[in-house]
């Protein structure tokens, strides 16, 4: 339990630095208002993009595919049965308003499963184990950029065209990135173009995270902290979620590794694109900056208490 909480505990505290400093500069008016829809779109149209091209870049081959065939279908059905479970969740916590279910949706859907990345090696295996967590999400990725951030866009700002609301910048990015890895064409990428799109991917986590400061701060603190709903999605990304996917995982033969994988791909904090979505399109952001805030928190204790009874029962 130790480990995982120091583990985390530096990422943690870079994250709330970033928020602080996002926070301060907007309390004292360092920045114009519209930043915030700013640096939201910055995120959506180029940031994002390059993460996921970068990524699959990196990681993604053929003979990567096909060998660990079983941790990715793994990571298949766990989204899958997530997706499941939001849905009707979802229901219970917006029931008038269309856009703040999608938001619930979202949340309870995909967790930052990127914050678990310093603890993974340290407690499973080193970087093998990492590359294989980062296997295990891959149809997550997917699902994220396919249904989850298009689901986010408010009705009034897509396109009647179905077609045109997929081809946006994280859609391409991830159709480039996979087809590049898969048919080996990545090789042919000039290397500044691959130091491009990897600094702008080092670039996306400190400014999501600068974002989420800014924009809470232009709220009443207390108002976003005195939401029970905001607690309760909290209690369920961080511990009912990630529960019942391990033992479904587990009736299905996975072993002990992909559960781990599991459980911190669905266990994490609740992810920042319930803000900065909303936020590019100037939509209310209270509750997913409140559901960030508190998860984040409340994830330094959930994750080695939920990793400590994996290994109690298995």
């Amino acid at each position: 339990m130790l480990k995982i909480f120091f583990a985390s505990l530096g990422p943690m505290m870079t994250m709330f630095a970033y928020i602080a400093i996002g926070f301060f500069m907007r309390k004292k008016n360092l920045l114009p208002e519209n930043t915030g829809m700013v640096l939201s779109r910055l995120e959506t149209t180029l940031l994002i993009p390059a993460v996921i091209f970068s990524t699959m870049l990196e990681y993604g081959t053929a003979e990567v595919y096909i060998a660990n065939f079983s941790i990715i279908l793994y990571g298949g059905i766990a989204i899958a049965f997530g997706v499941v479970f939001a849905v009707i969740l979802s229901v219970f916590f917006a029931k008038k308003d269309k856009y703040k279910k999608k938001i619930y949706r979202y949340a309870l859907t995909f967790a930052n499963a990127a914050h678990a990345y310093p603890i993974v090696p340290l407690i499973m295996g080193g970087d093998k184990a990492l590359f294989h967590y980062c296997l295990f999400l891959l149809p997550t990725y997917f699902a994220t950029y396919c249904y989850g951030v298009p689901m986010l866009i408010p009705k009034e700002n897509k396109s009647k065209n179905p077609i045109i609301n997929l081809l946006n910048p994280t859609i391409i990015a991830l159709i480039l990135g996979f087809t590049f890895s898969v048919t080996g064409v990545k090789t042919c990428i000039p290397d500044f173009a691959v130091s491009v799109a990897s600094s702008l991917k080092g670039c996306s986590g400190p400014l999501l995270m600068f974002l989420t400061g800014f924009i809470i701060a232009g709220f009443d603190f207390g108002e976003i902290l005195n939401n029970k709903k905001v607690y309760i999605a909290t209690i369920l990304r961080l511990f009912i979620i990630p529960a019942i996917i391990m033992v479904i995982l587990y009736f299905l033969g996975a072993s002990k590794d992909i559960l781990g994988y599991a459980l911190f791909g669905f266990g994490c904090p609740l992810g920042l694109f319930t803000v900065v979505i909303p936020a590019s399109y100037e939509k209310d952001t209270r509750i997913g900056s409140g559901m960030a805030a508190i998860s984040c928190t409340a994830s330094m204790l959930s994750l080695p208490i939920m990793y400590a009874l994996l290994n109690t029962v298995l």
